[in-house]
């Protein structure tokens, strides 16, 4: 089975309802290529990244083995937190263990546009019948909640934005270095899609990544040297266009977003520490001050894997999922309990959902790696994301296009794994993987002109 195919599959289930499916569908894809009967060539590209998961995963056991007993976790935490972080590593090795040619990413990425285009009717759709009206810009913020596309989950219309947004990057990166018809109707489509959800953060960060890529990748270099690319006014008309458009559309959402400015200015400036203030902020703060003072070892090693505010740790939690299966016993840390449960329950009590409740989550992928496996982790980490998205000399202009692309989602997700847990979504994280693995580790004598 071609390759390609394969990832055609995971792009399928990544749309998928089930969640334990997405979850275990790494460990099951890199099981089909271990097992493929294929002779296995490593790159020095795969190489160096599979020693760097070696290194983390070395980390987890020792983490998770020095803190078993000082904030009171169980194997529970740890087997869960192999499962989260697992279903990302496991996918991310198999597809380090695949070869991709330039035809391959072509067909993938025309598959991935296809099945992006059909879940944004599906959920167009959803919101329509929820509404009971054909303009979805006339609809309250709430009915984009329910365009979850075949997610079919409430609570799921974020995950279907982010889904969206890194299939728009892809091809906004194609559109700026060559223009035309069929792919800028392409974009607008995606870019519609991309809003219908209301996921506020997303925009704010994707506008956000864009203006940043243009300013310190196209703007400064070309300025230093004279040479200003047309492309670079388009993207900033498009940004401003973007900006104009999502104002007349979407009113409420414009108030939502300045009204969470004010609340986060009045919590950082103004000391604002009641309960309407921003609690993300207290979490952080409590995050990187409390803890480390009650457990010290949090700094080098954190506190272990599960044991604060990963997504593992809401699984044991109690409180996290509406219903708790009975095969996740709940087993909340100490640490847990102590520090972070409480900015949770925090959310359930004031109903603390919908547009604008992500300044109050307490929900973010740096914090819990740097608490859960300390500077080691951290640093682990950011050695790990630099080796996947190191670049490579491409003379193909559509790859290069996509290469831009990959800096571009790489941004954006860096930006996102401040404000939520997405390493520990597969649906997100791995659909990013997808394209940034396949760019980078792309046959060399695929790419000859």
């Amino acid at each position: 089975m071609k390759h390609r195919y394969l990832i055609c599959l995971s792009i399928l289930i990544y749309w998928s309802p089930s969640n334990i499916l997405s979850y275990l569908w790494g460990f099951v894809l890199l099981t089909i290529v271990l097992l493929g009967g294929n002779k296995i060539k490593q790159t020095i590209y795969s190489k160096n990244i599979n020693k760097v998961l070696f290194l983390l995963g070395i980390t987890f056991l020792i983490s998770f083995s020095l803190n078993y007993f000082l904030v009171g976790s169980s194997i529970n935490n740890l087997l869960w937190s192999v499962i989260t972080y697992g279903s990302f590593i496991s996918f991310l090795v198999a597809l380090l263990l695949m070869r991709f040619s330039k035809e391959d990413i072509g067909f993938v990425l025309s598959f991935s546009i296809v099945i992006t285009l059909v879940e944004i009717f599906f959920g167009y759709t959803q919101m329509v019948l929820s509404s009971s009206s054909i303009n979805p810009f006339s609809m309250s913020a709430a009915a984009g909640d329910n365009f979850t596309g075949t997610f079919m989950r409430f609570g799921y219309a974020h995950i279907a934005a982010l889904k969206i947004s890194l299939v728009l990057i892809y091809v906004f990166a194609l559109w700026v270095d060559g223009k035309s018809l069929k792919r800028t109707s392409i974009l607008l489509l995606l870019i519609i899609g991309w809003l219908l959800p209301s996921a506020l953060y997303s925009i704010i960060l994707l506008l956000l990544t864009i203006f940043f890529y243009f300013t310190f990748f196209e703007l400064i270099p070309r300025l230093k040297k004279l040479r200003f690319k047309t492309s670079v006014l388009f993207v900033g008309a498009l940004v401003i266009l973007g900006v104009i458009l999502f104002s007349a559309t979407q009113l409420r959402n414009v108030g939502y977003i300045t009204n969470n400015i004010k609340t986060i200015t009045d919590t950082i400036i103004k000391g604002d520490d009641s309960n309407d203030s921003a609690q993300k902020i207290h979490f952080f703060r409590t995050s990187f001050v409390d803890v480390p003072q009650k457990y010290p070892q949090s700094i080098l090693i954190g506190v272990g894997p599960g044991n604060y505010s990963s997504r593992s740790a809401w699984i044991v939690s109690g409180l996290y999922l509406s219903y708790q299966p009975f095969y996740i016993p709940v087993t909340p840390s100490d640490v847990a309990k102590e520090y972070s449960l409480p900015f949770f329950e925090d959310i359930v009590n004031e109903v603390r959902w919908g547009a604008g409740s992500i300044i109050h989550q307490p929900f973010s992928s740096w914090v819990s790696i740097y608490i859960e496996l300390g500077v080691v982790g951290i640093i682990l980490v950011i050695w790990m994301i630099r080796l996947i998205s190191k670049r490579k000399q491409i003379r193909d202009k559509r790859l290069r296009s996509l290469s831009n692309g990959n800096t571009i989602a790489l941004i954006y997700i860096i930006l996102l794994m401040i404000v939520d847990s997405i390493l520990e979504y597969p649906q997100i994280i791995n659909q990013f993987l997808i394209f940034v693995v396949m760019i980078n580790n792309v046959d060399i004598k695929e790419d000859k002109l």
